[in-house]
């Protein structure tokens, strides 16, 4: 039996990367992020911007932690037939992927697959999470009892940008509450975010590919979720319509 946690956050990476650049559409005033807001409005058609795919349109209050109570929860050995499956689906061009699916819709009876688990690569998304997770991992060393101090840390502090972001072509959304479409320009130096723009290093980090590898992360995830709706009788996904019953905080962007 493998350890459980090393692996959550690679998994993570490739599953959520397609939707968190606008979710939860509902989480303006908990957050202050104003561009969640945007594309909240968007889909009731008052803003111009891309609009969210279902599996993007889940309340904040649906944003869980599943396993903070299972710690005991382990990663069993690789399911010989799963892994067959999945390398059949990756179809002719197998030998270019590295992939580990771990299937979590039953806690007591979790099941998982890995395809060429050895190969030693350095995709960018796995790059994104360590610096996240040392950001938030400093952020609980100096204040391990107290979340809301946290929170403040995230959402008041100004970084200015500097040379260290040149050169690159990626571009980022910008919206104020009262405009009408969400800009996407270039970012440059000595321009000005919170850290929760966080968010723009997690989504937009150089990509050497210069391709959206959202849409490619997106279009494998579904693709898998598909064979497990057929082969395992997993569930789907489905949004849902409830409010968040979190305390409100006002941002500017």
């Amino acid at each position: 039996m493998k350890p459980f946690m090393p692996i959550v956050a690679c998994l993570m990476g490739l599953m959520i990367a397609a939707t968190c650049g606008a979710y939860p559409l509902d989480g303006y005033g908990y957050t202050g992020i104003a561009r969640v807001e945007a594309y909240r409005l968007a889909m009731e058609g008052k803003v111009r911007a891309p609009k969210q795919p279902p599996g993007a349109l889940l309340p904040i209050d649906q944003v869980d932690i599943r396993l903070a109570a299972r710690s005991d929860v382990e990663i069993p050995p690789p399911d010989a037939e799963f892994a067959a499956r999945l390398k059949n689906l990756l179809g002719a061009e197998a030998d270019r992927y590295a992939v580990a699916v771990l299937d979590l819709s039953n806690l007591e009876l979790p099941r998982y697959a890995e395809h060429r688990s050895t190969a030693r690569a350095n995709p960018g998304s796995v790059g994104k999470i360590l610096i996240a997770l040392g950001l938030f991992q400093a952020l609980a060393d100096v204040y391990p009892d107290n979340i809301d101090e946290r929170l403040e840390i995230l959402r008041n502090t100004v970084i200015t940008a500097d040379e260290f972001i040149q050169s690159d072509h990626h571009v980022v959304p910008v919206w104020q509450p009262g405009n009408k479409r969400v800009r996407y320009p270039k970012i440059q130096i000595g321009d000005q975010a919170s850290q929760r723009q966080l968010f723009y290093m997690v989504v937009v980090m150089s990509n050497v590919l210069r391709k959206n590898s959202a849409v490619v992360h997106q279009t494998l995830a579904t693709r898998i979720h598909r064979m497990l709706e057929k082969y395992y009788r997993v569930g789907k996904f489905s949004s849902g319509s409830s409010q968040s019953g979190k305390q409100p905080h006002q941002g500017q962007q």
